[in-house]
C-alpha cells in the first residue's frame, strides 16, 4: 500500500526531466551522429586525396612543399607552418606563412620537447629565419616503423583544435608522400653510401641482394641474410648526442663488417641487413654470439638479430621474412 501511495503521489505531482545535450540531439536529430561520422570520413578522404595527388611533384621538393602549404592554408588559419623532411643523414626544413620565421634551431627545440629527435648530422634551412622563440603552436610528428620521417609544426593556429584534427587526419597521406620523397632523394643523389654509417643505402643494398642470389644460384653456394636492430640507439642519441652516437654506430658497423661481411645496408634508422654469401645459418649464428657480447662490452650497444637462409625467395620476400 505504501508503494502504491508513493507512485500515485509521484504521478499526481509536477515533475520534469533534465535532458542532456546528447539526449536532446538524439531526439531532435536521430541521425545526427551518423551524419557527423560520414562528414568526418568524407573530410579525411578528401584531405588524403588532395595530399596524395602531390606525388606527381616528387621530382620538385620545394614546389611539393608549397602546394602542401596551400592545402593546409585552405583548411585552417595560422601564421606560419614549418615542415621538416628527415632522411638518415640529413634534414631539410621549409617554412611558409607571414614571412617572420623562427630559425631551424628554435623549430627543432620545440619538436624535441614533444618527442621528436634528430639523428642526422646536418640540417638544411630552406628559408630565411630569425632567432626567436615559438610560443603558440601545434605539431604532428610522423613516423614509419618507429622511424621519424617528417614533422609539421603550425605556429599560432587560430583554432588549435581544428589544426590538430586536420594534421591527424593527414597523417597517413603525409607518411606515404614523405616516405616516397625520401626514396627519391636517395635515388636522385646517385650516392651508394649512407654518409652517417658508411653502409650501403636501402636502394643499393636491395640491388646487391638480387646480385648475391644470382651468384649463389650459379655457383651452388649457401646464402644467408642477417637483420640487425640496434635497440638502444634512440636513448644513445638523447644521452650522448648526435655526433658521439653516430661515431659509435659507425664503429659498431665496422666491427660487424670485419667479422661478418662488408655487404651491409641500412634499412631504417636502427636496422641494417648483412648479406652473407657462402655461409649457413649455423655459421652466422656462431659469429653473432661473440659479436653481440663484444659490442655490449666495448660500446654499450644492445642489438637483436634474426637470420634467414635463402631458399628461392625474391628480394622483397627476403626483406619481409626478416
Amino acid at each position: 500500500m505504501e508503494i502504491e501511495k508513493a507512485i500515485l503521489d509521484f504521478v499526481n505531482s509536477d515533475y520534469s526531466i533534465e535532458w542532456s545535450r546528447e539526449i536532446y540531439k538524439i531526439h531532435l536529430e536521430p541521425f545526427g551522429e551518423l551524419v557527423d561520422i560520414l562528414e568526418e570520413s568524407l573530410r579525411e578522404s578528401t584531405i588524403t586525396k588532395e595530399i596524395l595527388e602531390l606525388t606527381k611533384l616528387i621530382y620538385d621538393e620545394k614546389l611539393l612543399m608549397e602546394r602542401l602549404y596551400n592545402i593546409f592554408k585552405e583548411l585552417f588559419d595560422f601564421d606560419n607552418i614549418y615542415i621538416c623532411l628527415s632522411t638518415y643523414s640529413e634534414g631539410s626544413i621549409y617554412a611558409f606563412g607571414n614571412g617572420r620565421f623562427a630559425n631551424w634551431q628554435h623549430v627543432l627545440d620545440v619538436t624535441q620537447i614533444l618527442g621528436y629527435f634528430t639523428y642526422y648530422g646536418y640540417t638544411e634551412q630552406k628559408y630565411l629565419g630569425e632567432s626567436r622563440t615559438i610560443d603558440s603552436f601545434v605539431t604532428e610528428i610522423l613516423t614509419k616503423n618507429d622511424n621519424p620521417i617528417v614533422f609539421v609544426l603550425v605556429e599560432n593556429p587560430k583554432i588549435p583544435e581544428v589544426a590538430l584534427r586536420t594534421l591527424s587526419l593527414s597523417n597517413y597521406s603525409l607518411v606515404q608522400i614523405f616516405d616516397l620523397l625520401n626514396l627519391y632523394k636517395i635515388l636522385s643523389s646517385q650516392k651508394e653510401i649512407d654518409e652517417t654509417t658508411g653502409t650501403y643505402n636501402c636502394h643499393v643494398i636491395q640491388g646487391k641482394i638480387s646480385n648475391s642470389i644470382d651468384f649463389a644460384m650459379r655457383n651452388g653456394l649457401p646464402l644467408s641474410f642477417l637483420r640487425i636492430k640496434f635497440n638502444n640507439l634512440k636513448d644513445m642519441y638523447k644521452t650522448l648526442g648526435i655526433v658521439k652516437t653516430n661515431q659509435t654506430l659507425k664503429s659498431a658497423l665496422n666491427t660487424l663488417s670485419e667479422i661478418l661481411s662488408t655487404e651491409i645496408g641500412r634499412l631504417s634508422m636502427n636496422e641494417f641487413i648483412v648479406i652473407l654469401l657462402g655461409k649457413t645459418i649455423e655459421q652466422v649464428d656462431a659469429c653473432m654470439d661473440k659479436t653481440k657480447n663484444e659490442l655490449l662490452t666495448n660500446q654499450n650497444i644492445k642489438i637483436t638479430h634474426s637470420i634467414f637462409e635463402w631458399n628461392g625467395q625474391t628480394t622483397n620476400e627476403i626483406l619481409e621474412e626478416l
